[in-house]
């Protein structure tokens, strides 16, 4: 998915590249392990980055509040200011969006069925995303959807005035949740 241009050339280039350099090194590994995944609960981020985890987890995080924050704006949306500060981190935790990972059966279906046909089958998955306006119809005050690579994907939920939550990235060993059992905030 392409958005309209909401970011000038600096921000989606050099300021956000080791974002992008993140979300490269995790979906060559989420390709590279897919059918093993399935079994496990958890990707450890130390696998995907090395000693570096703690840092590049952050950014790979920072890929997807960029991924949000475009399909904002790409809606009609003011991004969330906690998203652009997460984006210039000016922090290391975003307080109102919760990450977290997941399988989806119905994808891993998907990929099985093209996998005994002779097709490698994956792709990256979009869900729509889905928000709530306040009544008076002026503000979001809720914004979610997903990016999955293969049947492993990201879900992220955006809340105004949310508390912190537990997602994915301040983890080394990432909890992978099954899509029908993904927490709630």
């Amino acid at each position: 998915m392409k958005f309209e241009a909401s970011m000038c050339l600096a921000c989606n280039g050099k300021r956000s590249q080791k974002f992008d350099d993140a979300y490269v090194r995790y979906s060559r590994y989420v390709w590279q392990n897919m059918d093993s995944l399935w079994r496990r609960d958890h990707i450890n981020m130390a696998e995907v980055f090395g000693a570096s985890w703690p840092v590049d987890t952050v950014h790979l995080a920072r890929y997807f509040a960029k991924h949000a924050a475009c399909s904002f704006v790409d809606s009609g949306f003011k991004t969330p200011q906690s998203i652009i500060d997460f984006l210039d981190e000016a922090t290391d935790r975003l307080s109102d969006m919760h990450m977290v990972l997941y399988k989806d059966q119905g994808l891993r279906r998907y990929r099985r069925t093209l996998k005994r046909v002779g097709v490698e089958g994956g792709g990256i998955h979009i869900e729509p995303a889905a928000g709530i306006l306040s009544r008076s119809r002026k503000c979001l005050t809720s914004y979610s959807s997903a990016y999955a690579l293969g049947f492993i994907g990201v879900k992220y939920y955006w809340k105004d005035g949310s508390s912190p939550s537990d997602s994915f990235y301040l983890h080394q060993k990432a909890p992978i949740h099954r899509r029908d059992r993904i927490p709630e905030i």
